[in-house]
C-alpha cells in the first residue's frame, strides 16, 4: 500500500522544517512560556539573584547529528534557559546532584509520582531525633 501511494499524483501535506531552523513547535513553546511568565512574575516580586535549575536529560535513540535537537524537550529547555539568562544567570544542576542535597538537609519525596500525596512532587522536610 505505501508504495502505491507513492506514485500517485496527488498533493500531499508539505515537509515541516521548523524544527532545522532552531524554531519550537508551538505546543511545546506554550509550556515553556508558562514557565518563563511564572520567573518573570517572582522577578518583580523578589530581586532575584541567580535561577537553580535541575537539569534534565531527553533519551534519544541515536547517535547521529541531528538526534540532539530531535527531542521537543531538549528544543524548548534550550530556548528556556536562554531566555532565562536574560532575567538573571542560571545555574543547571543534574538529577544526582539535587537527590545529594536533599539528602543532606532531611528533605524526603516520594518516587511514586502517580501517588495523590504532597511529597509526590514536592519536598518536606522531616525532623530526625536522636536518642
Amino acid at each position: 500500500m505505501r508504495k502505491t501511494r507513492r506514485y500517485r499524483h496527488t498533493p500531499c501535506r508539505k515537509p515541516r522544517f521548523n524544527r532545522k531552523r532552531g524554531k519550537i513547535a508551538p505546543s511545546t513553546k506554550a509550556r515553556w512560556q508558562w514557565k518563563l511568565r511564572i520567573c518573570n512574575w517572582l522577578a518583580k516580586l523578589y530581586p532575584i539573584s541567580q535561577f537553580v535549575v535541575e537539569d534534565i536529560k531527553a533519551k534519544t535513540k541515536g547517535k547521529l547529528r541531528w538526534d540532539a535537537s530531535f527531542s521537543p524537550l531538549e528544543v524548548g529547555k534550550k530556548w528556556f534557559y536562554k531566555e532565562l539568562s536574560i532575567i538573571a544567570p542560571v545555574k543547571t544542576f543534574q538529577g544526582w546532584e539535587t537527590k545529594r542535597l536533599r539528602d543532606a538537609d532531611g528533605l524526603l519525596k516520594s518516587s511514586n509520582k502517580t501517588a495523590d500525596t504532597f511529597d509526590a512532587h514536592c519536598v518536606h522536610f522531616v525532623q530526625q531525633f536522636t536518642s
